[in-house]
């Protein structure tokens, strides 16, 4: 929808950047170079925004930072028209979601608006681990049957996902990759950064594509308040520093949740009263988790008290 509402040619497919260059020259507008993998250039620009995601060509002209692997790898499939083809598996998620974290792993079931259920499985794996697997990664069925052995031990009924994940659905490896905590460039005029390009993070707070939309919409604002051509390097300094200070918390916060979920002994038992004072604080303004903080730190860590020794 949003692309259809964009003039024809606004968007160039098939035409990947392969890096940005400096120029030697006073004139802004031509500062930067923009080269195409096709051999072809660019210039001209009073702007340059890179929204290319985690290995962004744009943030290579502005920081010699890469992001680092975070330890987590794993897979995403899918079970089509749920409804019909996993009633049991729909019935269990109501139109909402399951997070199974176990100590270095986490099975996540999500209902997805065209009726399908995005199966998300990830747990603690060495860097390069898709190359040691002995099956074939675009194999669905090989790539269940994997899945369905390394997660045994979880409850038939949520092993029930894995085994319901369509055989001509696509299935996705992934290895989750991570920008440093407080990460941020030396300003330069005429380029900045949005999204993953700026801060790319561990999806398990779902805040990735939330906090992609506030830089966007912050950047526009910032631009909006351009009068003169002259304001412009004054806006993106004033958007950029607040972007670091906004992304630093949500890094940590991601961060956190990783450590604790799939890097921690014991975990989710032994992490879990953090986990969901985390989730709440995420989840309300801070005055008002700062009000409530002595009744939600006894109500949780109470309730998790009684429950561990009421299953164990």
């Amino acid at each position: 929808m949003l692309v259809e509402s964009l003039p024809p040619g606004t968007i160039e497919w098939k035409r990947p950047l392969r890096r940005v260059v400096a120029a030697n020259t006073a004139n802004p507008r031509h500062a930067y170079t923009l080269e195409f993998a096709d051999g072809t250039t660019a210039s001209g620009f009073d702007l340059i925004i890179g929204a290319d995601g985690a290995w962004s060509k744009v943030r290579a002209a502005l920081s010699d930072t890469v992001p680092r692997y975070a330890g987590i790898g794993g897979f995403a499939l899918q079970i089509p028209d749920a409804a019909r083809t996993a009633p049991k598996c729909a019935a269990r998620l109501k139109g909402g979601a399951i997070f199974a974290y176990s100590t270095g792993c986490m099975l996540a079931g999500q209902q997805l608006g065209d009726g399908s259920i995005n199966v998300g499985l990830w747990r603690a794996r060495p860097e390069a681990w898709e190359q040691q697997v002995d099956y074939a990664l675009t194999d669905p069925a090989a790539v269940r049957a994997a899945q369905m052995r390394e997660f045994g031990d979880y409850a038939p009924e949520l092993v029930d996902f894995i085994a319901h994940a369509g055989e001509d659905s696509p299935v996705a490896s992934r290895s989750f990759y991570t920008l440093p905590v407080g990460f941020r460039w030396d300003h330069c005029p005429g380029l900045t950064l949005v999204g993953d390009a700026a801060h790319v993070i561990c999806p398990f707070t779902g805040e990735g594509v939330n906090q992609a939309l506030t830089d966007v919409l912050q950047l526009a604002q910032a631009l909006g308040a351009v009068v003169r051509p002259s304001d412009l390097d004054s806006a993106l300094l004033k958007y950029e520093t607040e972007l670091f200070a906004r992304a630093a918390v949500f890094q940590k916060r991601a961060e956190d949740v990783a450590q604790m979920m799939f890097f921690t002994e014991g975990s989710p038992a032994t992490t879990i009263e953090r986990y969901t004072m985390q989730n709440m604080q995420n989840s309300m303004s801070s005055g008002a988790y700062r009000a409530l903080y002595p009744l939600l730190l006894t109500g949780v860590y109470g309730y998790f008290f009684w429950h561990k020794r009421l299953h164990n």
